[in-house]
């Protein structure tokens, strides 16, 4: 009877195992998914609030290390929404992505702002990779009218045939 129990034993740890790490991807995944959509939340949020108000000084999004201003350069840290209107309110803060990820604007901007008409000063492609390299990559895409595109094949930008690196 010894080999049946320790059969049965074997066979709950491995179910047991097959949970945890499937715990472990689905979480993965749905944080890099949260971190990829509350971008393009806050790009949607921009372009709209700056066609809405129709202000000559746009509607920025940029880099911040604590939700109010425009401090950072490192967009992992998080990012704001800001107006130009009087006071430069804050109308998004999104917090740092889950650590061991990364996210980047390929050119380097340090912010996107988008004009009255919904136009973008200059395009940016976002980079977001995580600790599974750059199979599960993902982009997310503002064309200069201002267009938000997220990329649907992980592991390759938005035109789903070049693939991605991740550093």
């Amino acid at each position: 009877m010894r080999p049946f129990v320790s059969s049965r034993i074997c066979w709950v740890m491995d179910l047991i195992w097959l949970l945890v790490m499937g715990t472990v991807t689905v979480t993965s995944l749905a944080s890099l998914a949260v971190s990829l959509a509350s971008l393009a939340i806050s790009l949607n949020i921009a372009r709209s609030e700056a066609i809405k108000a129709d202000l000559p000084g746009g509607v920025v999004v940029c880099p911040s290390t604590d939700n109010a201003t425009c401090n950072s350069t490192n967009w992992a840290n998080g990012w704001i929404v800001q107006s130009s209107a009087a006071g430069n309110p804050v109308l998004n803060a999104v917090p740092p992505i889950s650590a061991g990820s990364t996210l980047t604007e390929a050119s380097g901007l340090a912010s996107v702002t988008y004009n009255s008409n919904g136009s973008v000063g200059a395009p940016a492609t976002f980079k977001l990779c995580d600790s599974r390299g750059a199979s599960m990559a993902r982009t997310v895409e503002v064309n200069v009218i201002g267009r938000i595109a997220s990329s649907q094949t992980p592991g390759f930008k938005v035109d789903g045939v070049t693939a991605l690196t991740c550093p």
